[in-house]
């Protein structure tokens, strides 16, 4: 069986950001933040989809369920509460 590759993270994390001083940066410290949730939405919704029926049913929801969560594009995120 072939083994997937595995890549690793070169984000730079938004809380990084928090070092750099200076009202000019909070743009930047945003779009971070932004991409950084996009991303771990997108890993959420892959780990969800590769869950079996009785995992899903585990935590409450259906296959069908976890299939429309998969095919939402990568810019519909949740409400942050």
């Amino acid at each position: 069986m072939a083994s997937q590759p595995h890549f690793r993270s070169t984000a730079i994390s938004a809380g990084a950001l928090d070092d750099i001083g200076g009202v000019g940066w909070q743009p930047l410290r945003e779009v971070a933040r932004r991409i950084g949730r996009l991303a771990r939405v997108q890993r959420s919704r892959r780990a969800l989809a590769e869950l079996d029926d009785r995992m899903l049913a585990d935590i409450g929801l259906s296959r069908a369920e976890a299939d429309a969560e998969r095919a939402r594009p990568f810019w519909d995120l949740p409400p942050l509460h």
